[in-house]
Formats: C-alpha cells, structure tokens, sequence
C-alpha cells in the first residue's frame, strides 16, 4: 500500500545550505557590514530600543540576550546559552534603578563603557 521513491544521485546540499550566515534574534546586518541589534520593549508597551552597532554579529546578539534576559527573565528566548548571558551580565556589573527599563538601562552603560561603534 505505500510508496517508495528511489532517488538516483540527487544533490540536496546545495538546498540545505543557501545561507551561509548565521542569524541572531534581535540583530540585522547593516549594508556596510555591521551588526545591528534593537529589542521591543514590554516595560514601555513594545517601544523598540536601539541596543547599538557592532562589529559581530555574536556581539549584537549577546546584546540582544542580556536586554531579553533583563526584561522577560526566564520566560526570554535567547541566542546564547543563559548561562552565558548571566555571566556577561555579572561581568558588566549590571543593575536596573527602580522603575526604569532594563533596555535602555543596558543601552546607556554600553555607550558609557563605549562597547557601541
């Protein structure tokens, strides 16, 4: 009753690998080769926020996760490991003043450690 289909030497690679390019949540290559990466913000009703231009995509998408991981806690989806995203978090020395947007709190101490280009 059912099917089989024999297939004689047919080539799927070049199908499965039409990227090459690894993708990120949050971070969009920008025409001149940097990274972009920008976050909607539940605390300010989606608002997007700017995280910053970076060289990596990797960087932009660690950006991206420690803005997530600051304003959804566990319930984000990450690029990283969260693990990983805690860890650079702690590295930062990060903290959120009450009643501000972890967004933009991380967005403001990226521009004054000058880890945006």
């Amino acid at each position: 009753m059912g099917f089989v289909i024999l297939l004689d030497k047919v080539d799927f690679e070049p199908l499965i690998n039409t990227r090459k390019e690894k993708s990120y949540r949050g971070v969009r290559k920008r025409p001149w080769g940097k990274y972009a990466a920008e976050i909607k913000d539940s605390t300010r009703h989606g608002i997007r926020v700017w995280l910053g231009t970076f060289d990596s995509a990797e960087a932009a998408a660690l950006a991206y996760d420690q803005a997530a991981l600051s304003t959804q806690g566990s319930k984000a989806v990450l690029n990283f490991p969260v693990e990983r995203v805690r860890e650079s978090l702690r590295n930062m020395n990060y903290y959120c003043q009450d009643g501000a947007s972890p967004a933009v709190e991380l967005k403001q101490r990226k521009k004054i450690d000058g880890r945006t280009k």
